[in-house]
């Protein structure tokens, strides 16, 4: 068989599958035909489930019960207008676009359907079809104009199911809405109508999910059926899951959605302010998502936005089923929610339950008395032997706190202490206790419920302590603050995989790879990751781990810092990804709420600064695992650049201010540390444009802006097609296979970024970060990318053949990403590939042509 013969085959076999829900259905099909106009574009682009002649489509949807077939678009020949018994209604109407196609067929749907398949496919080889079919008529201008597909297929290919089944009476009814809004169809997209069913779907009759393909997955694929995807995802006993819990991939296949996700987070207080209290809220969000929609992400990791009296800006959470009202309410959250969900992106939650706040109704009673049933929710110990409480030297250990001081708070009324491992006031949970493990997975089972894509799951590694066979906890070595290191005592302790393998199963295991499950794990080695990430283990997804974040640590801590030793980070990063190869799953991330802006702290925020932006996010996309991208990291954004005490709200950089006596440091060494190192570096609010405020709100910031906002603002770097931000949507489309300055989607660039085996180039060098990542197939050609970067303000020559060694051929590489726009063409391997020339911060991504095995 040809391979044109064997696509086919697999594309009919992927339409009896989608079919096999349909018994007793209707399926309004459109189809394409040569000649025809549909809404402007050839409807020979058009085809359903990927099948070239329509007779295997009827064929498959006979064979599966459907009683009537609707095939609007293309009256079929003579030879395709029966089946035993399907009556198949043909119909060509004059309109113009794919909703009004549907509208067609469903007149034509006989009284009494209930239900109805709509089924259209192969729109990788037609992306101004695609347009036509996803992008509302305002969002285009010319779809069928050469370019416009593809910055429809980067931008927002990901917005719209293409198979689905639906209830008829409320699909019919969110078309006549359409209809009474616009006054007509012509030129509405689906996505206008089937939006408005809040992307629910009517439940599967057991077998293979209805939820065949995502436009991500086939712009991924370049066809209908992807056979990386060939096993079915799910069994007639497991539960439906909608399309936005599923995601962007299927659930039992081999390889987890997440694996070609690009998350984003957001810091609530800090994105964006509706109300005009300086505060970023939930519909400040919800009304900047097409922002993440072009830049490409498909998962929105949410920082709390639970009730909480804010001591650590929502990491102290005293209702973890309610909103605070700073932030708005459950139906902003809900709308959200659905408003992600329109645009293909998961809401990850944030999930603080190593401990909680002490205004939380569990707290308050744990604290009443020593005999209340919830007293042993939380970890209370006596004054230590021989001490009155209250007295120096009487808690219980020697901890000390992650925010300075005592780990221990003494409660007056009981005359007992509690642990707090930050804040006084977050007082930790006691995990040994089964009925708090068991409160904790409802809740998350509640949030589920509401629709949410899964957990990002704070400090989640210490909330198994370390507990002697009477109950004692023990003290820690002395550190510079005269507090013990309680860290050996509190960090992966002995159950915790116990405790993540029972939420897993108490929470997860219904809906086998919905959800994403990401741990904060401080402290965390590479061996007790492994067991963490490992699938075959069912913990978690992967992890956040710190040890490259500490490199530029200094004797006294964070505050204290040292220059960056480039090789010790190329290392670092390296030893992760061997040793996540094989098991589990790393999360690439430079920036978050508790670090400072990557271009300040290990670029150049100052003359480099774009070019370090691009070669810093870069260097992350291209190894191997998830990447993060922190508010304001995809402009550019800069360190607050704050120059005294007072400008600072941050708990931690203000509780270390009181401490830096004790530990030796004067007011300059203080204020240099947390001009380099505070967490409120990124927290300063997001500049959206140059407006007052930056367009962050219309009141006074709750926090003031950073440096340079007036320039380095969203709609300044939209506007710029070499900027940060549209760098970063490249390196965002190159996981699904598109690369700048090249037409179309190539399936084996995206394996390449996905799966490839990492393998680190001239480890030693100062300046240079090298690195390849390759695809071996058994007996076929070995595929690689080298990714080459100067991390330095100075021109850079490279011998490619002394520095990266001989199996390093550039002669026929492409280049595939750039951080400076004249490095792609023909100039992009000078002198025959024997030397680079690399500018300062000038990073470069080449695909290396195929050779042999």
């Amino acid at each position: 068989m040809d391979r044109r013969g064997a696509a086919r085959g697999e594309d009919r076999r992927e339409v009896g599958r989608v079919a096999a829900h349909g018994r007793g259905l209707s399926a309004v099909v459109l189809s394409g035909g040569r000649g025809s106009r549909l809404g402007g574009v050839s409807k020979a682009a058009l085809r359903v489930g990927g099948v070239a002649l329509l007779d295997g489509v009827l064929d498959a949807l006979a064979a599966a019960g459907v009683r009537d077939v609707v095939v609007v678009g293309d009256p079929p020949s003579p030879d395709r207008a029966t089946r035993p018994g399907v009556r198949v209604t043909r119909e060509d109407p004059p309109f113009a676009g794919p909703l009004a196609a549907v509208a067609a067929g469903l007149d034509l749907v006989p009284d009494g359907e209930h239900e109805v398949v709509l089924l259209a496919c192969d729109l990788p080889r037609s992306p101004a079809l695609l347009a036509l079919l996803l992008e509302d008529e305002a969002e285009r201008s010319d779809p069928a104009a050469p370019g416009a597909g593809r910055a429809v297929v980067d931008a927002a290919g990901r917005t719209q199911w293409l198979a689905g089944r639906y209830a008829v009476g409320p699909l019919r009814a969110a078309i006549d809405a359409v209809r009474a809004e616009r006054g007509t169809l012509e030129g509405a997209s689906l996505r206008a109508a089937l939006a408005r069913l809040e992307l629910e779907r009517v439940p599967d009759r057991g077998g293979a999910s209805l939820d065949v393909d995502t436009p991500e997955d086939l712009a991924a694929a370049g066809r209908c059926h992807d056979p990386s995807m060939d096993e079915t995802s799910g069994t007639p006993d497991q539960p439906e899951t909608t399309r936005r819990e599923r995601r962007a991939g299927h659930a039992g296949t081999h390889r987890p959605w997440w694996h070609r996700s690009v998350v984003y987070q957001v810091y609530p207080r800090s994105f964006a302010d509706s109300d005009g209290d300086g505060v970023g809220d939930l519909r400040g969000i919800t009304s900047r998502l097409d922002h993440l929609a072009a830049l490409g992400v498909d998962v929105l990791w949410l920082s709390p936005v639970y009730r909480s009296p804010q001591d650590d800006n929502g990491y102290d959470i005293s209702d973890y089923t309610d909103v605070d009202p700073l932030f708005g309410d459950l139906a902003a959250m809900d709308e959200l929610i659905a408003e992600a969900a329109k645009r293909e992106i998961g809401i990850v939650m944030d999930l603080v339950v190593n401990h909680t706040s002490d205004e939380h109704a569990w707290f308050a009673e744990s604290r009443s008395s020593r005999d209340n049933p919830k007293r042993d929710w939380y970890w209370w110990r006596p004054a230590r032997e021989g001490f009155e409480p209250g007295t120096p030297g009487a808690e219980p250990t020697n901890w000390g706190s992650f925010f300075s001081g005592s780990t221990w708070q003494l409660d007056e009324a009981t005359g007992e202490y509690y642990l707090h491992l930050f804040s006084r006031k977050q007082p930790d949970l006691n995990w040994e206790n089964p009925e708090v493990r068991q409160a904790v997975y409802a809740m998350m089972r509640w949030w589920l419920e509401r629709g949410v894509a899964g957990f990002r799951m704070d400090v989640i590694n210490l909330i198994s302590k370390h507990v002697g066979e009477h109950g004692e906890l023990t003290d820690g070595a002395p550190r510079a603050d005269g507090w013990g290191n309680g860290a050996p005592f509190y960090t992966d302790g002995p159950r915790m995989h116990e405790f993540l393998a029972e939420m897993h199963r108490e929470v997860f295991d219904p809906f086998p790879g919905t959800y994403l499950t990401v741990g904060e794990t401080p402290g965390v080695t590479l061996e007790e990751a492994r067991l963490y990430t490992d699938p075959e283990r069912r913990e978690v997804d992967m992890v956040f781990q710190f040890e490259h974040m500490g490199l530029d640590h200094g004797v006294l801590g964070k505050f204290d810092p040292v220059p960056l030793h480039l090789p010790d980070l190329k290392a670092n990063l390296a030893r992760w990804q061997d040793g996540l190869a094989t098991a589990g799953w790393n999360a690439l991330y430079w920036n978050n709420h508790d670090q400072p802006r990557i271009v300040s702290r290990w670029g150049d925020d100052g003359e480099h600064r774009v070019a370090s932006a691009k070669t810093l996010g870069t260097i992350l996309h291209l190894h191997r695992g998830t990447p993060y991208v922190y508010q304001g990291e995809e402009l550019g954004m800069r360190n607050a650049g704050f120059t005294a005490l007072t400008q600072y709200r941050d708990l931690e950089s203000l509780n270390v201010a009181g401490d830096a006596e004790t530990m030796g440091m004067s007011t300059e060494h203080l204020l240099a540390g947390l001009a380099y190192m505070s967490r409120d570096n990124a927290r300063t609010p997001v500049a959206w444009d140059d407006s007052p405020n930056a367009g962050f709100t219309t009141g006074t910031p709750w926090l003031s802006l950073a440096p340079g906002w007036e320039r380095i603002n969203a709609a300044a770097e939209r506007a710029n097609s070499d900027s940060v931000f549209h760098h970063y949507r490249r390196l965002v489309a190159l996981r699904r296979g598109a690369a700048a300055g090249q037409d179309g989607i190539d399936d084996g660039v995206a394996a390449l970024v996905i799966d490839g085996a990492f393998a680190l180039l001239a480890p030693e060098h100062e300046r240079l970060w090298a690195f390849t990542r390759t695809l071996e197939t058994e007996g076929g050609p070995r595929e690689a990318l080298l990714v080459v970067a100067n991390l330095s303000g100075e021109p850079l020559e490279v011998d490619v053949a002394a520095e990266l060694g001989d199996a390093v051929v550039l002669e026929g590489a492409s280049v595939l990403v750039a951080s400076h726009a004249d490095a792609y063409g023909d100039a992009a391997v000078p002198d025959g590939g024997a030397h680079l020339a690399l500018r300062p911060w000038e990073s470069v991504v080449y695909r290396l042509a195929v050779r042999a095995a």
